[in-house]
């Protein structure tokens, strides 16, 4: 299998890191949407990342359908879904909150980084943050619903949320050092620092 795009991406990461647990063995293609337009689009025309080519030659795109086909490929018992039917509703509002911090993370960095100085917008800026930073604030306070001894938020083992967390409450908290940090976050900041040893994401972890 190939994987296309760049381990600066918090959506390839998302990817490789369950690629790492399940020993799916992978070459990852190093491409960026800034500088590598024309190879990603060889995968994807909408020239997004990441892009998984399987070893049929069918491509996947989209983070959540690549994740989905790839619990489809180990067995029930290591799937890093939660196994209990009751969980599934909370396990997916979880996902879509992290993956939204996700989406909001991506579109403030291009707008505060990324853009010329003169052309930043700072009041959408500053949106962009809070949304970044709401996104870890609400899986917070769902935790806190559901006080557990366990250091994973569903079932006492890693899911797909848990990797989300470790992907991007490190960047809510560069961004929004007052609203996320591990005062008004706790479960999330300890979390993440576990998830951030692991050898899963260690072994991901961009080289530039």
């Amino acid at each position: 299998m190939k994987l296309v795009g760049t381990l600066l991406s918090h959506f390839v990461r998302r990817v490789a890191i369950p690629m790492q647990i399940y020993g799916i063995d992978y070459e990852l293609v190093e491409a960026s949407v800034v500088n590598d337009q024309d190879l990603i689009r060889n995968h994807n025309k909408l020239v997004r990342i990441p892009s998984l080519v399987l070893d049929d030659g069918d491509i996947l795109a989209d983070s959540n359908f690549i994740l989905d086909e790839l619990d489809l490929m180990v067995p029930d018992d290591v799937r890093l879904t939660p196994s209990k039917q009751e969980n599934r509703r909370s396990y997916g509002q979880v996902i879509a909150s992290l993956t939204g911090s996700m989406d909001k993370a991506t579109a403030w960095f291009y707008e505060a980084r990324r853009r010329p100085e003169n052309l930043v917008w700072p009041e959408w800026a500053e949106h962009l943050s809070t949304q970044l930073a709401g996104g870890l604030i609400q899986v917070e306070e769902m935790a806190a619903e559901n006080p557990s001894h366990s250091p994973y938020l569903f079932e006492d083992k890693i899911t797909h949320a848990d990797i989300a967390v470790g992907l991007v409450y490190p960047m809510a908290n560069l961004v929004t050092p007052g609203l996320v940090n591990e005062n008004t976050c706790p479960r999330m900041h300890a979390l993440s620092k576990h998830m951030n040893a692991t050898e899963a994401f260690m072994s991901t972890i961009p080289s530039k």
